[in-house]
């Protein structure tokens, strides 16, 4: 089921990888229409959120070790988005 969300979330980007400016641009209700649920949405923009404001790249996460990705994202909040 994840594969088949995952795809659908890509068609929602003309099935390019989004920037997380662009999540952050689309409406909660698109993303809940892919199957996504509302916290999880919400959960998917306060990670771009976080990217964007720690300025990660994928560069930079292939530096980290897994020690420190996951110290990285266990910051993330999971209910709360500000945007």
């Amino acid at each position: 089921m994840a594969d088949v969300i995952y795809q659908r979330f890509l068609n929602l980007f003309n099935t390019k990888t989004p920037e997380p400016k662009e999540i952050l641009a689309m409406e909660d209700d698109r993303l809940r229409s892919i199957g996504l649920s509302f916290s999880k949405a919400r959960y998917i923009k306060n990670v771009c959120n976080f990217f964007i404001e720690q300025k990660i790249t994928d560069a930079r996460l292939h530096k980290m070790t897994n020690e420190e990705v996951f110290d990285l994202l266990t910051q993330i909040k999971g209910g709360q988005v500000d945007y």
